[in-house]
C-alpha cells in the first residue's frame, strides 16, 4: 500500500528543517566571511598606511644624499 498523506506531510515536514538547518549553516558562514572579509580590508588599509609613510621617507633620505652629494 502506498504512502498516506500524513507520511507524506511528516516527509516534507523533515525536509523542511533539513533545509532550514543548512540555510542557517550557510547564512553563518557567509557572516563569517564577510566578517573576515573586512578585517583583511582594514588590515590592507592599514598596510598602504604604513607603506607610504614608509616610501615618504624614502623620498625624504634620497633628497638628503643628494644634498650631501652635491657639496
Amino acid at each position: 500500500m502506498g504512502r498516506t498523506n500524513t507520511d507524506k506531510i511528516d516527509e516534507l515536514s523533515q525536509l523542511m528543517v533539513t533545509i532550514t538547518e543548512r540555510l542557517d549553516t550557510v547564512r553563518r558562514d557567509v557572516d563569517s566571511i564577510n566578517s573576515k572579509s573586512s578585517k583583511a580590508d582594514e588590515s590592507l588599509s592599514d598596510v598602504k598606511k604604513q607603506l607610504a609613510v614608509i616610501d615618504e621617507r624614502l623620498t625624504e633620505m634620497k633628497k638628503g644624499l643628494e644634498v650631501a652629494k652635491s657639496r
